[in-house]
C-alpha cells in the first residue's frame, strides 16, 4: 500500500510539473486565448491587456482585436470611423515594401462585421451606422495574405473602406502598388454588403487580387476609386464570384475604369457597372485571358479612351472565353469590343444609344437582340417604366435583382440587373 501511495504521489507532481511547463513555453496570454470567441471593438474602448471577449468592455481599435483574436473567431465591430494605422513587416510571399501599412493586417481566417452600437451587439444595421476604415491616404485599408499554401478565408461585411493608399506598398504582380482600399494574397476573400470608396492604387484603386487569390462579393458599393490600371477592382489570376455589385464613379489612368480581370476564371450575376471612365481603353469592365460567365449585367454610361462598356481581349496568346445572357449595353462610343483571338456568345442583350454596338475583329455572336430605351433611372442602372428590358430576359436560374427583389415579376425576366418591382397593367377600355 505505501508503493501505491508513493506511485501516486509522483503521478500527481508529473501532472503539476507537467502543466507549468506547458504555462511556461505557451505563455500567459496564449493559455488565455479563448477560441472560436466573439470579439467586440468601439471607438471608446481600450486595448491594452484586454481581449474583446466582453462586449461590456471592448476593445479600441480593430488591429487589436485581430491581434488577439483566434482562427474561427468573429469580431463586431461598433459604428464609427476607426482611422488607426499600423505598419507591419510584409508577408513572406510579398513584393514591394518589406514594411506595409495599413488599418488592418489579417493573417488568419476571421470574420469582421460591422454596423453595431455598443448597447446592441446582437442586431448589424450597417447602412444607418456604417463601421468605416479610414486609412487617410497613409496606407491601405485592410491588407490580408495567408502564407504560401496556406490560404486564409477571411469574411467582411457591412464595413467601409475608404481613402487606402497604396503608392509605395507594392503587393500585386511584379511589386505594383496593388489594392487602395483592400489588397489580398493567397486569400479566399468574402466580402458582404460594403462599401470601397475614394482608394488608390496602381493597380486595382478599390481592390486588388492576385497570385491565387479567390473572391466572392455580393452586395457591394465600389464608387470613385483610383488606379492606373482596374479603378474599381483588379483580379489577376484568381477566381472570382461577384453578386450584386455595383461599379460606379471608379477612374483608370489606362485600362479598366470600373474593373479589369486578367488571367482569371469568373461568375458575374446582377452587377451594374455605370459612370466609368479610362483614358486608354476599356472604360467600363475589361476581360484579358479570362473564361467568364455574366448574368443580368448592366453596363451603361461608361465613358473616355475607346469608350468601350465590355472588352474582351487575349492577353500573351491566351484568348478569353465569355458568355453573356440578359444584359444590357447602353450609352457608351462602342457597347462591346472583341479581341481577335477571343469569342463571345451574347442571348438576349438590349442596345441602345452607342456609336456602335459592336467592334474589334473577336468572334461576337448574338442571338435574341433587342433594341430600345431602358429608361434607366438617375443612378444609372434602375429601370423605370416603361423600359425596353421589362420581360425580354430569359430564364437564367437567377431569382433575385441586384436589390435582393424577386426575380422574374412578370412573364419573363428583365434584362440587365434591376427586376422594375412592378408589372405594366394594360386595362381594358370599359365603354358605359
Amino acid at each position: 500500500m505505501a508503493q501505491i501511495r508513493r506511485l501516486r504521489a509522483l503521478g500527481a507532481a508529473c501532472s503539476l510539473s507537467v502543466f507549468l511547463l506547458l504555462v511556461f513555453f505557451l505563455g500567459v496570454g496564449q493559455a488565455a486565448s479563448i477560441p472560436d470567441a466573439t470579439r467586440y471593438v468601439a471607438p471608446a474602448g481600450a486595448d491594452g491587456a484586454n481581449l474583446c471577449v466582453d462586449s461590456a468592455a471592448p476593445c479600441a481599435t480593430v488591429q487589436h482585436a485581430v491581434d488577439v483574436a483566434t482562427p474561427g473567431d468573429e469580431v463586431r465591430i461598433a459604428a464609427g470611423k476607426y482611422a488607426d494605422v499600423h505598419a507591419r513587416p510584409a508577408p513572406a510571399v510579398y513584393i514591394g515594401s518589406p514594411v506595409i501599412t495599413q488599418v488592418v493586417y489579417l493573417s488568419k481566417t476571421l470574420t469582421l462585421r460591422g454596423g453595431y452600437t455598443t448597447t446592441n451587439w446582437n442586431v448589424s444595421d450597417p447602412d444607418a451606422l456604417p463601421t468605416v476604415l479610414d486609412a487617410q491616404g497613409r496606407g491601405r485599408a485592410l491588407f490580408m495574405s495567408g502564407e504560401v499554401g496556406a490560404f486564409i478565408s477571411p469574411t467582411l461585411e457591412g464595413l467601409w473602406f475608404v481613402n487606402g493608399n497604396a503608392a509605395g506598398l507594392g503587393g500585386a504582380q511584379f511589386g505594383i502598388d496593388g489594392g487602395g482600399g483592400i489588397g489580398a494574397l493567397n486569400a479566399a476573400l468574402t466580402l458582404n454588403h460594403s462599401r470601397i470608396v475614394s482608394n488608390t492604387a496602381a493597380w486595382g484603386g478599390g481592390i486588388a487580387l492576385g497570385r491565387g487569390s479567390r473572391c466572392v462579393l455580393n452586395d457591394n458599393r465600389i464608387i470613385s476609386n483610383t488606379a492606373a490600371t482596374g479603378g474599381g477592382l483588379f483580379i489577376g489570376q484568381s477566381d472570382a464570384t461577384l453578386r450584386g455589385n455595383l461599379f460606379s464613379g471608379n477612374f483608370a489612368l489606362q485600362q479598366g475604369g470600373g474593373l479589369l480581370l486578367l488571367y482569371s476564371s469568373a461568375t458575374l450575376v446582377n452587377n451594374a457597372i455605370v459612370g466609368n471612365s479610362a483614358l486608354g481603353n476599356v472604360s467600363g469592365l475589361g476581360m484579358a485571358g479570362t473564361i467568364a460567365q455574366l448574368y443580368h449585367t448592366t453596363v451603361a454610361g461608361n465613358t473616355g479612351g475607346d469608350g468601350s462598356g465590355v472588352t474582351v481581349n487575349e492577353l500573351v496568346s491566351i484568348p478569353s472565353s465569355v458568355f453573356m445572357t440578359n444584359t444590357i449595353l447602353v450609352n457608351q462610343t462602342v457597347g462591346i469590343t472583341v479581341g481577335v483571338s477571343s469569342q463571345v456568345q451574347m442571348d438576349h442583350v438590349l442596345w441602345f444609344a452607342n456609336g456602335v454596338n459592336q467592334g474589334g475583329l473577336g468572334v461576337i455572336s448574338v442571338a435574341n437582340p433587342y433594341t430600345g430605351d431602358p429608361r434607366l433611372a438617375a443612378d444609372g442602372y434602375h429601370l423605370t417604366f416603361p423600359s425596353a428590358a421589362v420581360d425580354n430576359g430569359v430564364e437564367a436560374g437567377v431569382t433575385t435583382d441586384i436589390d435582393g427583389g424577386v426575380r422574374s415579376v412578370g412573364p419573363a425576366p428583365d434584362l440587365g440587373a434591376d427586376e422594375l418591382p412592378y408589372l405594366s397593367m394594360h386595362l381594358p377600355l370599359v365603354l358605359k
